[in-house]
C-alpha cells in the first residue's frame, strides 16, 4: 500500500468520523457550525478527488507504482 492509498483511507475516515460526530451533536440539540462543515467536506472532498485523478492518470500511462 503506497502513501496515496493511505492518505485516501485517512481522508475518508476523517469524513466519516466528522459526519458521525455532527449527527450526534445534532441529536443532542447542539448548534452546528455550517462553515466548519462546508470547509471539511470541501477540503477532504477535493483531496480525495485529486488522489483519484492522479491514480487514474498513472494507470492510463502505465506506471507500475499506481497498480
Amino acid at each position: 500500500m503506497n502513501k496515496a492509498d493511505r492518505y485516501l483511507i485517512f481522508s475518508i475516515t476523517v469524513l466519516i468520523i466528522f459526519t458521525v460526530v455532527q449527527v450526534v451533536m445534532m441529536c443532542l440539540g447542539k448548534d452546528l457550525n455550517d462553515t466548519l462543515i462546508t470547509c471539511m467536506f470541501a477540503f477532504f472532498g477535493t483531496e480525495i478527488a485529486a488522489c483519484c485523478v492522479i491514480k487514474v492518470i498513472n494507470i492510463q500511462h502505465g506506471d507500475d507504482d499506481a497498480k
